[in-house]
């Protein structure tokens, strides 16, 4: 059986390293992407260090426009810039599952256009 590839976003922060560690050690998910925001200092660092495991060959990045093959994004990353973000993923047609709280009413009416 295949994996599902999959992409998190807001790597850098407590819950995407979580989502990331569950990723990791799951037999049927391989993630493939992990991105955090521009000025983030965990631009460039290996998914699974960031954690204090062995490399994962994923590096954090903040590039929003290749998502690695990925069958889904998990965006767990701040509610700034969602919009953007879910954009860019119906741009692309992947399915994103979104994790951000305290989503103002029209954003969470644009979610469920």
């Amino acid at each position: 059986m295949a994996k599902i590839k999959v992409a998190v976003v807001g790597a850098s922060g407590r819950m995407g390293r979580e989502v990331i560690r569950a990723l990791l050690s799951h037999p049927s998910a391989e993630l493939v992407a992990a991105l955090t925001y521009e000025n983030s200092a965990s631009v460039g660092i290996d998914a699974a260090v960031l954690l204090g495991e062995a490399a994962c060959n994923v590096v954090l990045t903040s590039d929003f426009s290749d998502f690695n093959g990925a069958h889904v994004i998990v965006d767990f990353a701040l509610p700034e810039g969602l919009s953007d973000r879910v954009q860019q993923y119906s741009k692309l047609q992947i399915p994103a599952v979104i994790c951000a709280t305290g989503l103002s009413a029209s954003t969470e009416a644009m979610l469920h256009r």
